[in-house]
């Protein structure tokens, strides 16, 4: 069934869209969503580096004529090479590092209805860079994109969209495993991107990333409070108590600077 339905048809040339978009050209339209995997999902935000390390299943459906089928075939084939059909040239944006896990057998599918739609999905582990603005520091939140656009292919020929039903699935209760942020929302974009004369589908989960204060009321606020309290002891002292009062002061100053370096 696979060898008959890949029978003369050409990985490298993309299907035309089956839909006129936008009324003018027929792109092929990738449906995106994304899904965070549970526990381990957003693994590690480093503010120092301005990068954040991500896993996920990506899922991008599109609809190609050339592998369609007869109705009283299988309701759907499954491939496990890419290489033999055409896909999308997805990258990301901001991509520091990434890679497709391998073990033991390579972590995609590719679905083929009989209509030829297309599920492609792949499990990916990335490091995104993010830069970040400090100047609330420590009440800041800050905004991660996660980009997603075609290498190549303009918007006259391919253009990404994110699924109406679900976009972006994560399961919240997994999100507060991070020892410094906390995510308070997930939304998801779609941009046009224009480099010289050429115009690129551009699609964003963006990560709201709110900063916990727990870690510097404990490590931070309430020590130096202490030390400033500490350091007052020096008035109740008699003026001929000198040195007592000036070794309040320094060591309480002393504390304060070795506690700053140590905090940032």
């Amino acid at each position: 069934m696979i060898d008959t339905l890949l029978n003369g048809y050409n990985p490298k040339v993309r299907p035309v869209g089956s839909i006129l978009y936008e009324g003018f050209h027929r792109p092929v339209v990738i449906t995106v969503n994304m899904h965070i995997i549970r526990q381990f999902s957003l693994k590690r935000v480093d503010d120092i580096k301005m990068e954040y390390d991500l896993q996920l299943f990506l899922r991008q459906k599109w609809r190609d004529d050339r592998l369609a089928y007869a109705k009283d075939g299988p309701a759907g084939i499954t491939l496990r090479d890419n290489q033999k059909i055409w896909t999308p040239d997805t990258f990301f944006g901001n991509e520091d590092e990434a890679h497709r896990h391998m073990l033991d057998q390579p972590n995609t599918l590719i679905h083929i209805q009989r209509d030829g739609s297309v599920l492609y999905s792949t499990r990916l582990s990335m490091t995104m860079f993010c830069p970040m603005d400090f100047v609330k520091l420590p009440f800041d939140t800050q905004i991660c994109n996660f980009v997603i656009e075609s290498y190549a292919y303009t918007e006259d020929d391919i253009v990404y969209i994110w699924d109406n039903e679900i976009a972006i699935n994560y399961d919240s209760s997994y999100m507060t495993s991070l020892p410094l942020f906390e995510i308070s929302n997930i939304t998801s974009e779609r941009k046009s991107v224009r480099v010289k004369e050429r115009t690129y589908s551009n699609i964003q989960a963006v990560f709201h990333l709110q900063r916990k204060l727990g870690y510097y009321f404990y490590h931070f606020y309430l020590p130096t409070t202490m030390l400033v309290i500490t350091s007052w002891m020096s008035f109740f002292l008699h003026p001929s108590k000198a040195t007592a009062r000036m070794f309040i002061g320094l060591g309480s100053l002393a504390l304060l600077t070795l506690l700053v370096s140590i905090s940032f």
